[in-house]
């Protein structure tokens, strides 16, 4: 969901969507990659631009659709990319928040700051574990990594280079399997665990 609109991906091809619902036909395809073996991994949205991720390969990418604000509904416009990851680090998780980019990778997280329809990406906030999942609230954002584990980075506490937040480790579950989904609910953060269901944080336990 971005831009008041349904996407839905499926290997190369980012669709739009309507609420009539049906199987997706080929006019509701709005960008198919040239690349026969790309895959999508996620959409996202800020406020001057939709922005795709994916990957083929070793190498990554997110692309922005711009907005057409000519006619009675603004019009998404093609796909150019916004973004080139390094090679081998792959995007598996994007959000937009406020006008930032939180961007989960095989590496770690990175944080773009994006103005309209382009982007500055920022350097690797921590380089130890593997990103599935953003989620953000407040001055905060959540990842889900591997292990059950999830980490807490300070939006708002920039140190060192540019785009560098503080962060920590958070909200841990038991397993061996990778946080792939993380949600808000009743003011808790909740954890979609791979390998053992959902989790939510206690409402008074606390585990130094």
């Amino acid at each position: 969901w971005a831009k008041q609109r349904i996407f839905a991906t499926s290997a190369r091809r980012i669709f739009e969507l309507t609420l009539a619902g049906g199987t997706p036909a080929a006019g509701d395809i709005l960008y198919e990659h040239p690349d026969p073996n790309w895959v999508w991994t996620g959409v996202a949205e800020t406020g001057g631009a939709v922005w795709a991720a994916g990957y083929s390969g070793d190498k990554s990418a997110v692309h922005v659709i711009t907005i057409d604000p000519d006619g009675t509904t603004p019009a998404l416009v093609g796909a150019t990319v916004g973004i080139q990851m390094p090679d081998t680090e792959r995007v598996n998780a994007i959000l937009g928040y406020l006008d930032f980019l939180l961007l989960g990778t095989t590496e770690g997280l990175r944080v773009a700051v994006t103005d309209a329809a382009t982007a500055s990406l920022g350097p690797l906030i921590f380089d130890d574990e593997a990103v599935f999942s953003v989620t953000a609230r407040g001055d905060f954002a959540w990842t889900g990594c591997g292990l059950g584990l999830t980490r807490k980075v300070a939006l708002g506490f920039q140190i060192g280079t540019e785009l560098d937040f503080a962060w920590a480790n958070d909200l841990e579950s038991t397993g061996s399997g990778n946080v792939a989904s993380l949600a808000w609910f009743g003011g808790r953060l909740c954890l979609g665990h791979a390998s053992s269901g959902d989790w939510r944080a206690h409402a008074t336990n606390v585990v130094p």
